[in-house]
């Protein structure tokens, strides 16, 4: 029951917003747009870590790098 996607408990394990079969995955992609969500959650924006903002800091205008913060 926990690896069908089609029952509520299988879709939260797979990372889906509802559930649905997997024959009919296909159906629901091709059919759905952006007035319907699909099923699966788009990932989660990773943060970028305080070095890769430091060595982008470097590379902003002057005008511009008054507005960062250092953290």
């Amino acid at each position: 029951m926990s690896g069908d996607p089609g029952t509520y408990t299988g879709s939260a394990v797979a990372g889906m917003n509802y559930p649905v079969p997997w024959g009919l995955l296909p159906a629901v992609y091709a059919l759905s747009g952006d007035d319907y969500p699909k099923p699966f959650r788009p990932p989660e924006p990773e943060k970028p870590s305080a070095e890769e903002m430091r060595r982008a800091r470097i590379h902003l205008s002057p005008m511009f790098r008054t507005l960062t913060t250092e953290e």
